[in-house]
């Protein structure tokens, strides 16, 4: 994940997301997300940033960090998250990753 520009890209916009909003800064951010998946073919990227035929998909980059603070506790409308996962993946009884907190 973290050697493809879109990956890179991901988990810098969710450490800064994570330290802005933390007193501990960035060190406690990037500890907080030490946990996060890093596989391409994994959820929470699989068939949202990374697809089938082994393509990225970086249109999708906003909902996977939304994933991906999901897993992290950080989620503001989980409802709404969780809508939006169902309709990409064209599976109305998706379920959101399993959090990591």
């Amino acid at each position: 994940m973290l050697f493809r520009p879109v990956g890179l890209r991901l988990f810098a916009e969710v450490a800064v997301e994570l330290a802005s909003k933390s007193e501990g800064k960035l060190k406690k951010a990037i500890a907080t997300m030490q946990n996060l998946p890093v596989e391409l073919s994994k959820v929470p990227y699989r068939n949202v940033i990374w697809l089938p035929n082994g393509n990225l998909n970086p249109k999708e980059r906003p909902l996977c960090r939304r994933l991906l603070l999901y897993m992290l506790g950080r989620e503001k409308n989980p409802t709404d998250l969780q809508n939006k996962y169902a309709r990409l993946l064209d599976e109305p009884t998706a379920k959101l990753p399993e959090p990591l907190i």
